[in-house]
């Protein structure tokens, strides 16, 4: 979710509530956690009270809710998930993440997330006035950050290469049948990822596992300011956070930024954030997460009738697969 609205409507407490039943007995919680005193403000920044709020108290506080709408089904998990992932980061990590707000569902049917925004802007707001100097700074502290949060374990080794495990499973039961159905182009190559899935796995069961975002670039990364100097510090958006070897968080960081994705970043950028990370990586296991991650997107570009993006992104996934073959042997 967008963490800094470009339009907000107020909306008073009457009408608020009667769209999210028991929003009043979650104020009274997030009231009491600032001194009692009632909210200044409701606000819904993207015109649509039934998904987005921001709930403004005094001294510079914000509660953000986001109601789970248009997923429904899956949200509790990823809510819980991101709650889960937000105090391993503080807690155990020891860098910046949201505070959830601890609430039982408003409504009894659609999950609602809650947590204090953190006020502090994120890199991609601040990149285009950071000059050349403080650009290559900003990401050597990117991959610093990233190396404090990967010193610490994520449930022990022997890490399986996704959340659940069965990674070939996922790709021949959930994503082949759904790229044959609306992405042909990229079938062959899914089939040929699926038979590397194993090991794949096998490598990534010899390394640690930690907390990756799942979602990594410049838009999740929370930042400080001092002049020209500008540290990452933490991360927001924790939905889908899982454990996993961390070549997740860098192949996903690499494709976000590189030529198809719409946050390209100027060449070499990518190595200056590696140095301050400072730690060697499998380039098997980042080809396999790339290729993983490009099939994701695809299909759902493929599904929404993009097809000349979907044509690119399977011409990239065919490289990434046969660059994960040579490695692999």
């Amino acid at each position: 979710m967008t963490r800094t609205a470009t339009a907000s409507t107020p909306v008073s407490r009457a009408d608020a509530g009667s769209n999210w039943p028991g929003l009043d007995a979650l104020l009274r919680v997030a009231s009491r956690q600032v001194g009692g005193a009632p909210p200044r403000e409701i606000v819904h920044p993207d015109g649509n009270w039934n998904h987005v709020a921001e709930v403004r108290f005094g001294r510079g506080r914000t509660l953000m809710l986001k109601r789970a709408r248009d997923y429904p089904e899956t949200a509790a998990e990823r809510f819980e998930n991101a709650r889960n992932a937000a105090t391993f980061l503080r807690e155990r990590a020891g860098v910046t993440a949201p505070e959830h707000l601890a609430f039982p569902l408003l409504d009894g049917e659609v999950p609602v997330e809650s947590y204090w925004r953190v006020p502090l802007p994120v890199l991609k707001e601040l990149w285009p006035a950071l000059s050349e100097p403080a650009r290559e700074r900003a990401l050597r502290s990117w991959g610093e950050l990233l190396a404090r949060i990967h010193a610490v374990p994520a449930h022990g080794s022997g890490v399986p290469l996704l959340a659940g495990g069965n990674v070939r499973g996922d790709l021949e039961g959930r994503l082949l049948p759904a790229i044959r159905g609306v992405w042909a182009a990229a079938a062959g190559a899914t089939e040929r990822l699926a038979q590397a899935a194993p090991a794949a796995q096998a490598r990534a069961a010899r390394r640690t596992a930690v907390l990756v975002h799942g979602d990594m670039h410049m838009g999740n990364v929370f930042c400080t300011e001092d002049g020209e100097e500008v540290l990452c510090v933490g991360l927001l958006d924790l939905e889908e956070a899982f454990s996993a070897p961390a070549e997740a968080d860098w192949a996903i960081m690499e494709l976000m930024h590189g030529p198809l994705f719409g946050m390209p970043l100027p060449d070499g950028w990518l190595e200056t954030a590696r140095a301050g990370y400072g730690r060697e990586l499998d380039p098997a296991l980042l080809a396999f997460f790339r290729a993983y991650r490009l099939l994701n997107l695809g299909v759902n570009a493929a599904a929404t009738g993009l097809d000349a993006h979907a044509s690119q992104v399977a011409a990239a996934v065919g490289d990434e697969v046969q660059r994960l073959e040579a490695l692999l042997g």
